[in-house]
């Protein structure tokens, strides 16, 4: 497929904005093979108009790259900005579903999200996905530090598929600070390609059933950890 014109996605977006009573979206972006970095920038750049879905109350959003681009850099990312701008418009959403595909991950943008997404008061739900990606301890705890600040969550899903270097102490500790949080009724994080061995793997599951109202089940290479529900 060519590569879109400006004049047509100047026209797509006019058209866009047309659309108030727009009330559920799903987006998909990929950044092809051979882009220009510089290209990338200026378009990361662009302000989004955050009014011009004020109805939206369901968006689903997935990002990949291509392999050229899954090793490069995560300096100067202007997106968290961008971020903050577009959450300060969507009052009314009530469910966030986010899938990223070898994108480089920054901790620093995951600390940003949170900010943005706390005056969202109606977003109760939030599921976020992960597939080889590089996630880090770091961008858990990241994770574990915006939880606290997001109090109007009722539930939050946190897929990790990817040969992982998450440690077992980063887990645990994500686990820990979800378990106290009152506002989380329902919560489920997933690893999977964990770099532990089995019996590693079935360990770290005896550890964390210790945390009160919290179960798990565990595979020769996942953990998946959950609320337990008593309905």
């Amino acid at each position: 497929m060519p590569e879109r014109s400006q004049k047509f996605k100047d026209t797509s977006s006019a058209r866009f904005s047309k659309l108030k009573w727009l009330e559920k979206i799903k987006l998909y972006q990929s950044l092809k093979k051979g882009a220009i970095k510089n290209e990338v920038s200026d378009s990361n750049q662009r302000k989004p108009n955050s009014r011009r879905v004020c109805k939206l109350r369901c968006l689903e959003v997935a990002f990949s790259i291509s392999r050229e681009w899954s090793n490069m850099g995560t300096e100067s990312d202007p997106s968290g900005q961008a971020t903050v701008d577009f959450f300060s418009g969507q009052t009314k959403l009530q469910q966030l579903k986010i899938k990223m595909m070898k994108i480089p991950v920054n901790f620093e943008g995951i600390l940003l999200f949170f900010p943005a997404i706390s005056p969202s008061k109606n977003l109760h739900h939030l599921e976020w996905e992960f597939l080889n990606c590089r996630v880090t301890d770091m961008e858990i705890i990241a994770f574990a530090q915006g939880l606290t600040k997001a109090r109007q969550l009722e539930y939050f899903s946190l897929k990790v598929i990817q040969n992982s270097n998450v440690s077992e102490d980063c887990i645990e500790k994500i686990v820990e600070v979800m378990s106290k949080l009152d506002n989380l009724s329902k919560f489920d994080l997933y690893f999977r390609k964990l770099n532990l061995p089995p019996k590693g793997i079935l360990e770290l599951g005896k550890r964390i059933l210790y945390l009160p109202n919290i179960d798990c089940s565990c595979s020769k290479e996942s953990i998946h950890i959950f609320r337990k529900s008593y309905e």
